[in-house]
């Protein structure tokens, strides 16, 4: 099958663009869906909280472990049959999960959910990469992380109303609809966007991996985008405890705060993609990253104001939250295009990697910024560090080869 790339003008290339965000948005707008559910599960199953609570780690290591495999794995046999069967899979598992009247049932068909999903999100950026040049490549990237970032802000507001509606099964039944509608989007709207490589053609695993990371700016772009992660996930994390706990604030209040950040997001995303051709990928990054040490600055200063003075001093470090998760609008994009420029034949390999290690710096970051307001600035503070490091490393050695 050969490759079809759609002009970048094209209604059809704006229609795949929409296919492969859908498809990207699926497993985050999945764990964030069902979270509302975990006390209804709970009881349901008569379990404790923590048993529960294995549902969502067998997605997310399914969505991480997928990646890793179904990334090269469409750098030999092409995109599209993955992108058909990914989604299609995953409303299979989330079919199953609805009916199923076993815990250790549900938690299996969490992670092959997990596992599904991640086709959506490895080798949809991989097809994106394909048929963009390193000209629209950030602003495709922006988009699709636009639409990705909704799935904190949408999740649990739909997770919320299918539970209202039809109780915990018919947010996973909600699921499947979803990744079913996707699987026949991807039939009717996505071609295939690669070439197989020859069945005479061998290539080891290893050689692609090796070829991806030795690639010209690959590692230092990588890094600002896995550092970028954790940051954003000690926030996701930390937010709940310091809002609800230390400031008080209502479940509903703190739904009201997490969205505004979320919206920030999205619509610095939404700015990034518009301004991408004109700015270029490396100012855009240079920009977020000085955004994202800012924040990172007014949250310590907030961290300590509500240690040393009072704990209503925390609302400082809010401020800081919200230039944070503006921050990644403008980082995650046009660094995940810098990091493929040259890795376009292993486009798959490529994002497995950027999207595996995204989820370990995630469970890394989590239980370090646990330790109160102070242990969440300390790891927020790392990570803004070592992106901003990672980046003007890799622009030293980009300008030193050239």
């Amino acid at each position: 099958m050969t490759a079809t790339r759609p002009e970048p003008a094209s209604p059809r290339f704006a229609a795949l663009i929409a296919v492969l965000g859908g498809l990207s948005l699926l497993g985050p707008f999945g764990t964030d869906t069902f979270l509302p559910a975990l006390p209804a599960i709970a009881a349901d199953f008569a379990v404790p909280a923590d048993r529960v609570q294995l549902t969502l780690s067998a997605f997310t290591l399914g969505m991480a472990a997928g990646q890793l495999i179904l990334g090269p794995i469409s750098d030999r046999i092409g995109r599209r049959l993955l992108l058909i069967a990914g989604p299609a899979a995953a409303a299979a598992a989330s079919a199953g999960a609805a009916l199923t009247g076993s815990l250790p049932v549900l938690v299996a068909a969490c992670a092959a959910i997990g596992v599904s999903a991640s086709a959506g999100m490895v080798v949809g950026r991989a097809a994106a990469a394909d048929v963009t040049d390193a000209r629209t490549a950030p602003r495709v990237f922006s988009l699709l992380g636009m639409i990705t970032s909704t799935g904190p802000v949408l999740g649990p507001l739909g997770g919320a109303l299918a539970l209202a509606l039809w109780g915990w099964r018919g947010i996973f039944a909600a699921l499947a609809v979803f990744a079913a509608i996707l699987a026949v989007a991807v039939w009717i709207g996505v071609p295939e966007t690669t070439a197989p490589r020859a069945p005479g053609r061998r290539t080891h695993l290893l050689r692609d991996w090796a070829l991806v990371v030795r690639a010209e700016g690959y590692l230092p772009n990588a890094a600002v985008v896995w550092f970028g992660f954790g940051a954003v996930f000690a926030y996701i994390s930390a937010s709940p405890f310091l809002f609800q706990e230390t400031l008080g604030l209502s479940p509903g209040t703190f739904a009201l705060v997490f969205a505004v950040n979320g919206v920030a997001l999205i619509g610095v995303s939404l700015l990034t993609a518009l301004a991408a051709t004109r700015v270029g990928p490396p100012r855009l990054v240079a920009t977020g990253l000085a955004l994202m040490c800012a924040g990172a600055a007014v949250i310590a200063v907030g961290a300590a104001l509500s240690v040393a003075v009072a704990a209503g001093c925390l609302w400082l470090a809010a401020v800081g939250m919200l230039l944070l998760n503006a921050s990644m609008g403008l980082v995650f994009g046009p660094a995940t295009a810098l990091a493929v420029a040259h890795n376009r034949p292993r486009a798959g390999t490529a994002m497995a990697l950027i999207g595996c290690v995204q989820f370990i710096a995630a469970a890394v970051a989590a239980p370090l910024a646990g330790g109160g307001a102070v242990g969440f600035a300390v790891v927020v503070g790392a990570c803004a560090a070592l992106a901003a490091v990672s980046f003007a490393l890799g622009r030293r050695s980009a300008q030193s080869a050239s």
